[in-house]
């Protein structure tokens, strides 16, 4: 059975049909890929909203971008986000190497409620670089700018919606 579309009614969830969503993430892709317009096709971004504001995620799906995670990037845009999905929950370790910028954590569980926020971790300036932890078993890690966290009013218990990536 085919999904049936109500007249006047899109199937696409709502963030996905508002332009200032598609602008964003077109300006943010272009920035962080440094092609003028389009994204590497092998990068992947979602949607993503934490304390009422949408963002566009960066999705880190192998272990390859999971290790590179923000290095070396000068900068990041205030409605964008890198989210780190796993196959189960467990406790999630991250580190700053490489880091220009200070990033706020922000591990989310299996149901997408928000369950720790270690705000404004610093880059790495010396080795051994701190690793920072999830407080309990989490399935999504989520790296915002510094203080952003903060600045939306996210607390343990928030949801994050998202979909699965």
């Amino acid at each position: 059975m085919g999904l049936r579309n109500e007249p006047g009614r899109s199937l696409r969830p709502a963030g996905l049909r508002r332009p200032a969503f598609w602008l964003t993430f077109l300006l943010t892709a272009a920035a962080l890929t440094g092609a003028p317009g389009r994204a590497h096709p092998a990068t992947r971004f979602i949607p993503l909203t934490l304390g009422g504001v949408e963002f566009t995620a960066e999705v880190a799906d192998t272990a390859e971008k999971q290790a590179l995670g923000l290095m070396f990037r000068r900068q990041i845009p205030p409605r964008f986000a890198m989210i780190f999905p796993y196959p189960d929950e467990d406790i999630r370790t991250f580190w700053m190497k490489n880091c220009s910028v200070s990033l706020d954590l922000i591990f989310v569980n299996r149901y997408h409620q928000i369950i720790g926020i270690t705000p404004r971790v610093p880059p790495c300036r010396t080795e051994p670089c701190p690793v920072y932890a999830s407080p309990s078993p989490a399935m999504f890690v989520i790296e915002v700018a510094g203080g952003r966290a903060a600045e939306l009013g996210l607390r343990e218990g928030d949801v994050a919606r998202f979909s699965d990536p």
